[in-house]
């Protein structure tokens, strides 16, 4: 059964880590750790995205600063809740060098359709332990994700019910659906997984991400724990509201790609820890739509720089 469930869950994340980005739709996500104390956790983090050359013409960078704050712990023997809030902002910079003469300058990526886009992420959680074996969990996801002075709504919610099962001590796994609302979009429905399988006192294969499409899938390489490397692949897709006073006014942006990373773990002590990773953005893509969700314009981005840094502390 153990050996089925491996199997399973490594087709499936091998073909969501190897899918168009115009399509896949899913959640890797952090797995949750027993908890038997509340705990406290801040985090903060930073990526940059090089600058890459758009299929239209022009050019696109972006950076991003994040702050996270969680906390979790036991209501009852076999009840736990958990909060997570967070803050992002995220500079794009746009430059039509390169770029050809533009028919709809409303749908020109090269003219900047957005700037600063911030994301504010309020997720309450729970879960209820059934054996030492088996746990029920589920999650709202709330997010509002929109440049400031839009005057459409930038708010999407959703629900994610997952079975959490532990196998061993070296393998759990937690499967699950989630739907989420989308910004002039029908409402999404797509699979939910986490994973946490020490494969041995060298390797570790993980998922990491919050409970919003999207995550990637990690390997841990090394054995002793203050100080790993990894390498991981995933799938990034971010989608906002664009101001009121951009080319097309209160129009949606998105943006996915395929993140390819490699880094470093420094241990700080309990969960804390220090990370640096630096890779690649493959398939990367931009789309624009209107204020009613008609589509406007759709590009592909070149494969693009990535720099990424966290920093959690936890008590």
């Amino acid at each position: 059964m153990v050996h089925f469930v491996r199997t399973s869950l490594w087709v499936a994340l091998f073909l969501m880590g190897s899918t168009s980005a115009a399509w896949a739709q899913f959640i890797l996500m952090s797995p949750l750790n027993e908890t038997y104390d509340w705990q406290y956790r801040v985090e903060v983090d930073s990526e940059y995205q090089t600058q890459a050359q758009i299929e239209g013409g022009g050019a696109m960078d972006a950076l991003r600063f994040k702050a996270a704050g969680q906390i979790r712990g036991p209501v009852t023997h076999s009840t736990r809740v958990y909060l997570d809030v967070a803050y992002a902002h995220t500079g794009y910079e746009f430059s039509a060098d390169g770029a050809g003469p533009c028919p709809r300058p409303e749908a020109c990526f090269a003219n900047g359709p957005w700037q600063d886009v911030h994301t504010f992420d309020v997720t309450p959680g729970g879960s209820l332990v059934l054996n030492d074996s088996l746990q029920l969990q589920a999650f709202v996801p709330i997010r509002w994700h929109a440049e400031s002075d839009s005057d459409e709504s930038g708010v999407t919610a959703g629900i994610l019910a997952l079975v959490q099962i532990r196998f061993s001590e070296s393998f759990t796994t937690a499967l699950g659906v989630g739907i989420q609302s989308e910004l002039e979009q029908d409402a999404s429905i797509f699979p939910v997984i986490t994973l946490d399988w020490q494969i041995n006192d060298r390797f570790q294969l993980v998922t990491r991400g919050d409970p919003y499409q999207g995550g990637d899938l990690a390997l841990f390489i090394g054995s002793d724990p203050s100080f790993r490397g990894s390498v991981s692949v995933g799938y990034e897709r971010r989608r906002f509201r664009l101001a009121a006073s951009s080319p097309d006014s209160n129009g949606v942006g998105e943006m996915t790609s395929v993140p390819l990373l490699v880094g470093v773990d420094f241990s700080l002590g309990k969960e804390s820890k220090l990370s640096f990773e630096g890779g690649i953005a493959l398939r990367g893509r931009l789309e624009l739509d209107d204020a009613n969700g008609v589509e406007l314009r759709r590009e592909s981005f070149d494969t693009a720089g990535l720099i990424r840094g966290m920093l959690r502390i936890a008590f």
